[in-house]
């Protein structure tokens, strides 16, 4: 067969096509998998409910030596269903410090619970060992390798890309943080987005500077000097030594709650100041109108979103902290379907050829 007629073989013809759509295949997976793959969503943020506005919530009592002061949104005290409060007189407090059986402590209880079990069901769990110090860890859920998590020296819990970071670990026993530990975050973050699940105690030892919502089965202490950003709430006794806290509500039901103080500050001191001018209209205004804008941004933002990402994209992690690829979807997917696409072109260039031949 001469070369000319070599020439005329539809196989022939489009066989370089064929190639170069298989060469290209593979060039674009080499490349494709060797850039950053889109990691999975975020966790949700742990709902505190109603113990969101405490800053030590206990269930056996509190008992507090030396000064201690909490500032911020959430400062609240106080302890259901065993009531008891000593030393309530040396604690200052932005919040309301109970000193009697209360509807809202009670309730504060039962949210204590919800969030404590929600943190212990979390799934995509990273196993790691129990000293935390000297660590840098990405947002992610961890539980602990011993059944205990330790802090000496410095834990550093980095946000990295995450708009939305959120930290859960998990312990089957206790949690102890060494004097002078200190827990921060680099690149974002705040105590409402870390959560330690603990499955029997807590233990501050002197001056840590501690980081998060402690949710304890059983107790809590604070030794003298320890600093907590976030909140102590134990299903039995918190123990308090001069202590400070700095806490901001992380409750989901606040925005609801807001418009309900200020229809009754609005009337009182409206009328006083303003008595023939505009008695009537100021009350109906403000009532009417908080309740329509408040209570329905908080819905729409952050549980829509995320709970959307979180379905699709179920949260993994490395042993080391880090987060593994999406399994699903990735960055590869469409220069390989590319490819396929020059291999169908190729085939169908060869089968139009052949059967005009």
């Amino acid at each position: 067969m001469s070369e000319t007629q070599l020439a005329r073989v539809p196989f022939l013809q489009t066989k370089p096509v064929v190639a170069f759509s298989l060469a290209l295949v593979f060039f674009l997976v080499a490349i494709s998998l060797s850039l950053p793959m889109p990691v999975s969503g975020t966790q949700l943020r742990v709902d505190l409910g109603a113990a969101g506005s405490f800053a030590v919530l206990a269930g056996a009592g509190i008992t507090n030596t030396g000064i201690t002061v909490a500032t911020g949104t959430a400062g609240d005290f106080g302890s259901a269903p065993t009531v008891s409060f000593t030393g309530v007189d040396q604690v200052s407090t932005t919040g309301i410090k109970y000193v009697s059986l209360d509807p809202a402590v009670t309730a504060a209880q039962e949210a204590r619970v919800r969030a404590y079990n929600d943190a212990a069901n979390r799934t995509s769990v990273t196993t790691i060992a129990n000293e935390l110090g000297g660590k840098t860890i990405l947002p992610g859920v961890y539980s602990s390798l011993s059944g205990t998590f330790e802090i000496t020296g410095n834990l550093v819990l980095d946000s990295g890309d995450d708009p939305n970071p959120v930290w859960i670990f998990q312990t089957e026993t206790t949690l102890v943080t060494a004097t002078n530990s200190k827990v921060e975050f680099i690149a974002g973050g705040d105590s409402c987005d870390v959560i330690w699940q603990i499955g029997s105690s807590a233990t501050l030892q002197v001056d840590s500077d501690f980081v998060g919502n402690v949710l304890a089965q059983t107790s809590i202490t604070a030794a003298t000097g320890a600093k907590i950003y976030g909140s102590l709430l134990a299903g039995t006794a918190v123990t308090l030594q001069s202590n400070t806290f700095v806490n901001d509500s992380c409750s989901s039901a606040d925005p609801a709650e807001e418009p309900t103080p200020e229809p009754t500050e609005e009337p009182t001191q409206k009328p006083a100041l303003e008595p023939t001018e505009e008695p009537t209209q100021e009350p109906t205004e403000e009532p009417t109108q908080k309740p329509a804008l408040e209570p329905t941004e908080e819905p729409t933002q952050e549980p829509g979103s995320e709970a959307t990402e979180l379905l699709l994209n179920p949260q993994r992690t490395t042993d080391s902290g880090g987060q593994l690829p999406n399994t699903g979807f990735s960055n590869w997917t469409a220069p390989l379907a590319a490819g396929f696409g020059f291999i169908a072109l190729g085939t169908g260039i060869h089968w139009t050829r052949r059967r005009s031949s």
